[in-house]
């Protein structure tokens, strides 16, 4: 679907297609959706309880609330988080929720259920950074990317890969450790403390 305005579901959506929604201002599930394929690009998203079939969440916003509470997102693709204007940027835990950033609060990353193929956050594009701003646990492989800086100000735990791309790179001030995969770096690391991989 295509539109300018608002999407709100106020009951179930299900399909076993794709279920796309393209340049709304606001779009709100105040239930679940189920589809082999989510992609929504919006001025803003909150949504509550998703399950994808097979071929993942693409979601393009400038805010991103997801209110379901723990382990309410799943699916076994992936799923691809980035701000809608190229230059803002991201903040990935703690509890702030402004409109000055795209905020993934501990909230939305809790709510993430174990078994995606990869979750992706950012991108390397335009002018805006990427802050880790409370600790996170990411229950599938993730990738953390930037256009500029890649901040990790507070530690990263993940149970696969992790993967960090800061297009002016990285600074480390916390620890990252993965209990079952790998840690990469893809631009230049800055360390700012005592580091623990």
């Amino acid at each position: 679907a295509g539109t300018r305005g608002d999407v709100i579901f106020s009951s179930t959506v299900g399909t076993i297609g794709t279920l796309e929604i393209e340049e709304a201002n606001k779009v709100r599930a105040e239930n679940k959706i189920t589809a082999n394929k989510l992609k929504i690009t919006s001025g803003t998203s909150e949504l509550k309880v998703i399950e994808t079939l097979g071929l993942g969440i693409e979601i393009i916003s400038d805010e991103i609330n997801f209110t379901g509470g723990t382990s309410s997102v799943s699916g076994t693709g992936s799923i691809i988080l980035k701000s809608k204007d190229e230059n803002r940027s991201i903040t990935i835990g703690g509890t702030r929720d402004d409109f000055d950033s795209l905020n993934l609060v501990q909230r939305d990353v809790m709510s993430f259920k174990e078994g995606f193929s990869l979750i992706e956050i950012g991108a390397v594009r335009g002018m805006g950074s990427t802050e880790i701003e409370g600790d996170v646990t990411f229950k599938s492989a993730v990738s953390i990317k930037a256009g500029n800086q890649v901040e990790v100000a507070n530690a990263i735990k993940g149970y696969e890969n992790i993967s960090i791309t800061g297009g002016s790179g990285i600074n480390l001030g916390d620890m990252i450790t993965t209990s079952n995969g790998s840690i990469n770096f893809a631009s230049e690391v800055t360390l700012n403390d005592d580091v623990t991989l």
